[in-house]
C-alpha cells in the first residue's frame, strides 16, 4: 500500500510517495496520481521549488494511469506554470485532444521541436491548438503549413502573433489562387510584404480587394499601374528564362499537345502550362495561371477553345483543372454540364476575342460576350 497522503505537502511524504510510484501496482499508482494531482491543483501556489519537483516527477511515472477527466484538470493547472519539465508537458501535449489542448495553446514548457513532432504525428484537433499559441515561430508555422490542413492554416494566418517566413508567405499566397479561405486572412496579416499583398490583390474582388487597396496605401489606379508595370517586368524577365525557351521547343516540335498539358497540370507543373499556353494565345502566363485557378470555369473553356482543343480534350482538361481547385462534388458537377454545353457553341474566333478583352483587364463576364455563341 502507498504511503498516507493526508500530510503530502511535506517534502517527506512526497518523496515516499515518488518511492512508491516506482514499485506499486497500477490501482496503487492511481490513487498516489490523484492524490498528488489534487495537492498540485489546490495548492500549487504555496509549494516549495523542491516539493514542485517532487510532484512533477511523480506525476511522470503515473500520468498514464490516471482517468482522462483528472489528466484534464492536470493539464489546466499545469498549462500555465513555466517550471513544468518539458517530458511531462509533452507527454500531456500528446495526450487526446482534449487533454492535450491547454498544454498546446499555453504551455511555455513546451520547445519548437516538441510542437513539430506532434504537428507530422498528431491529427487537425491538435493543430489547431498549436496555431492559437501566442506566440508560433517560424518553424513551427512552416511545419503546419506543410501538413496542407486548409483549417489549420486558416487559424494560424488569424492569429496575428504567429510569426511567418516569407518562403512560407510565398507559398500560400501561390495557394490562395486556388483556396479561397486563404484570401482573406492573408490579405489582413499584418506582416504580410507588399509586393506578396499585390500578387493577391490581382485575384481577390470586392470588398477584399477594396481592403488590399487600403493596405497598400495607394489609390487604385496607382495600385493597378503598378501591377501592370510589374507583370510587364515580369513577362520580360522570363522570355529567356529555361521554362520559356523550353515551351517555346515544345510548341515548335509540335510535342504540345492537349493530352501534355493536362499531364502537366495533374503533375502541378504550372509554370511550364501556362509557358505553353501563353505561347499558344498570347496571353501572359500570370493570366494564365489565373485562368487556371478559375473556379468557374469560364476561362479554361474560352482558352481551350481557343487553341482549338476537341470537346473530349477540353473536358479532361476542365476535370483536372477543378481537381485542383477542389471544389464540391455537386458544384462541378453542376458547372461541367454547363460548361459542356457551352464549348460547342464557342467558335476559335470568338473565343480569341473572349481572351483579348479578359487579357485587357474586362471581366470574364464581360469577356464573354466578346465569343460567339452559335
Amino acid at each position: 500500500m502507498p504511503p498516507k497522503v493526508e500530510n503530502a505537502g511535506s517534502q517527506r511524504s512526497l518523496e515516499a510517495l515518488r518511492n512508491s510510484s516506482q514499485t506499486s501496482d497500477v490501482l496503487s499508482r492511481e490513487r498516489i496520481g490523484i492524490a498528488v494531482a489534487e495537492l498540485y491543483t489546490q495548492r500549487g501556489d504555496i509549494l516549495s521549488d523542491h516539493e514542485r519537483s517532487l510532484i512533477h516527477d511523480i506525476l511522470r511515472r503515473v500520468i498514464h494511469d490516471l482517468e482522462a477527466d483528472l489528466r484534464r484538470r492536470l493539464a489546466e493547472f499545469l498549462s500555465s506554470d513555466p517550471s513544468v519539465p518539458r517530458e511531462l508537458a509533452a507527454l500531456l501535449a500528446n495526450d487526446q485532444a482534449d487533454v492535450a489542448w491547454p498544454m498546446l495553446v499555453n504551455s511555455p514548457a513546451l520547445l519548437d521541436d516538441d510542437l513539430i513532432d506532434i504537428v507530422r504525428a498528431r491529427g487537425t484537433e491538435h493543430r489547431l491548438a498549436i496555431a492559437a499559441r501566442k506566440r508560433v515561430s517560424m518553424s513551427v508555422s512552416a511545419a503546419l503549413v506543410e501538413t496542407g490542413d486548409q483549417n489549420v492554416i486558416v487559424r494560424l494566418l488569424n492569429n496575428q502573433n504567429a510569426e511567418i517566413a516569407r518562403a512560407t508567405y510565398e507559398h500560400l499566397v501561390a495557394e490562395s489562387r486556388r483556396v479561397d479561405s486563404f484570401q482573406q486572412p492573408l490579405v489582413q496579416r499584418r506582416d504580410i510584404p507588399q509586393d506578396l499583398l499585390m500578387r493577391i490583390y490581382q485575384w481577390v474582388g470586392g470588398q477584399l480587394r477594396e481592403e488590399a487597396e487600403r493596405r497598400l496605401g495607394l489609390p487604385r489606379e496607382t495600385v493597378d499601374t503598378a501591377l501592370k508595370q510589374a507583370v510587364a517586368s515580369g513577362i520580360e524577365r522570363d522570355k529567356n528564362s529555361p521554362t520559356t525557351r523550353l515551351a517555346t521547343r515544345l510548341v515548335e516540335t509540335g510535342a504540345a499537345t492537349p493530352r501534355l498539358l493536362t499531364t502537366l497540370l495533374s503533375d502541378g507543373h504550372i509554370s511550364i502550362f501556362s509557358a505553353i499556353l501563353s505561347q499558344r494565345t498570347g496571353i501572359a502566363s500570370h493570366k494564365i495561371i489565373a485562368a487556371t485557378a478559375d473556379v468557374g470555369g469560364e476561362a479554361q473553356t474560352i482558352l481551350c477553345r481557343a487553341v482549338g482543343f476537341s470537346q473530349e480534350e477540353f473536358l479532361t482538361l476542365l476535370d483536372e483543372s477543378f481537381r485542383l481547385c477542389m471544389r464540391p462534388r455537386t458544384a462541378i458537377e453542376q458547372c461541367r454540364h454547363r460548361l459542356s454545353e457551352l464549348y460547342p457553341r464557342l467558335t476559335e474566333i470568338g473565343a480569341r476575342r473572349a481572351l483579348a478583352a479578359w487579357a485587357a483587364g474586362a471581366p470574364m463576364a464581360v469577356a464573354l460576350r466578346q465569343a460567339e455563341v452559335m
